[in-house]
């Protein structure tokens, strides 16, 4: 018998996890569709403390996924030959297929419906209706199709490539002499290489390195331990001796075109990805994951929509992109001269309470498509050269009403207290410092004739 929902999730990892509990908690039927294959490699991973604050957002209960992260206690680096340690750095040590069920456990407890073991063996669109068929026989039928099947991706689409190809290389060392809890980072002009304690007796040491760099399968291994023997963290892995075969990943940073449509969507890994050094990976494909799903409920509710929808997700994507790569190059690069947004300018002049200012003559407007609740909408944002996006919205605030309070030759004392009935000191005053060091609001000079 063949079983009706609104939404198909295929694909149980974090991504299509938060896709589907988002729905769900939005009124949909959903069903999520788990391989539950445990991967063979090691699957060591960290991940930043808003992963947490993300399944509070769906409406799962953090402090019972909370066991299985181990806090990190402490991260050696040696990054562009310079060596610190710091204690107890935000962030946890999870192994990835643990942390997987305990949110399909989480999800299947709230009533989503959840299939695992399972894999597609046949899946159409056809008559406005996915149809889709189980290895094991089931079928099942949906209005949407949610594609959360990580790097493999079900649905085929134009991958866009950022930078060069880079590959993950892991191992696994027996009986190494490195402390649990305790992570290692460390650059070389070559490489990027991270390592952590996989069990008492088992340390994982990854090598992020050009795929162009290795001629040949043959020369994998070799390649993997001339790298390890070069570092100065990581050397004494040599020791020991390893345990099993080396995996390899590819971990080029990518995005995907068209990754919507009018009934199906692409989300987490199978929308984008990023280096997973950042330990950004999975709050990532979460996060991105909650704005898919608000893309389906919008389509869903008002499908005239689709253009704006799709305009908006796409745009989504490649800011995430960009911003990442903006953000790491500082910590990968050894240029430090690099900055995230170079187009904003930071005033050395002191301005007090009395200094009369204005908004900026640059000052643009336009109609844009953002998030307003659980739907994608059209806002007027705030455009300027200074600011690396633009404006909608300051903590929930429209910035079009914010901007509309500034006179032009109001003064910052005056306006720091009309701005208090709006939001609180501390808000107001952080503001103020972001648009004027953007440019955003400059001093005003009256003229003397």
């Amino acid at each position: 018998m063949k079983a009706y929902y609104d939404i198909c999730v295929a694909g149980g990892g974090p991504a299509g996890i938060t896709t589907g509990v988002k729905l769900h908690r939005l009124g949909y039927q959903v069903l999520i569709i788990a391989s539950g294959n445990p991967s063979n490699r090691p699957n060591l991973q960290s991940i930043s403390p808003g992963v947490l604050t993300l399944i509070d957002a769906i409406g799962l209960d953090a402090e019972k996924i909370r066991h299985c992260l181990r806090p990190i206690r402490n991260t050696r680096k040696y990054w562009n030959s310079v060596e610190e340690e710091i204690s107890q750095p935000p962030g946890f040590l999870v192994h990835r297929h643990i942390f997987d069920d305990e949110l399909l456990k989480a999800a299947r407890n709230i009533g989503v419906h959840v299939v695992r073991p399972a894999a597609l063996s046949y899946y159409c669109f056809a008559d406005k209706i996915w149809e889709l068929k189980l290895s094991d026989g089931q079928v099942f039928s949906a209005n949407f199709l949610v594609d959360a099947t990580g790097k493999k991706s079900l649905l085929r689409a134009t991958k866009i490539r950022i930078g060069l190809q880079t590959i993950a290389v892991t191992g696994s060392w027996k009986n190494s002499e490195h402390s649990s809890l305790n992570t290692l980072l460390e650059s070389s002009p070559e490489n990027w290489f991270w390592g952590a304690k996989l069990s008492d007796n088992l340390f994982q040491a990854t090598v992020f390195t050009n795929l162009s760099s290795i001629v040949g399968k043959s020369m994998l291994m070799e390649h993997y331990l001339n790298a390890i023997r070069s570092t100065n963290l990581f050397r004494n892995c040599l020791h020991s001796s390893l345990n099993g075969k080396l995996t390899t990943i590819d971990v080029t940073p990518y995005f995907y075109k068209n990754p919507i449509c009018s009934n199906f969507i692409k989300v987490g890994e199978a929308a984008l990805g990023i280096d997973p050094i950042s330990s950004q990976g999975v709050q990532t494909a979460m996060a991105n994951s909650i704005q898919g799903a608000i893309a389906i409920n919008t389509i869903m509710k008002y499908p005239e929509q689709l253009n704006m929808v799709k305009e908006f997700y796409s745009s989504h994507l490649q800011d995430i992109i960009k911003s990442h790569l903006s953000n790491v190059s500082k910590t990968y690069s050894s240029s430090t001269h690099l900055q995230i947004n170079p187009g904003i300018r930071v005033k050395s002049d002191h301005w007090d309470k009395s200094t009369q200012i204005r908004t900026s003559e640059k000052v643009r407007w336009k109609l844009m498509a953002c998030i307003e609740g659980d739907l994608i909408t059209s806002k007027m944002a705030l455009v300027h050269p200074g600011l690396p996006f633009p404006m909608v919205y300051w903590q929930n605030l429209a910035m079009e009403k914010v901007i509309d309070t500034i006179s032009s030759n109001q003064t910052v004392s005056n306006l720091l207290n009309s701005w208090t009935h709006l939001m609180q000191s501390g808000s107001a005053l952080e503001l103020l410092t972001v648009l004027r060091e953007a440019g955003v609001i400059d001093e005003w000079l009256p003229v003397i004739s």
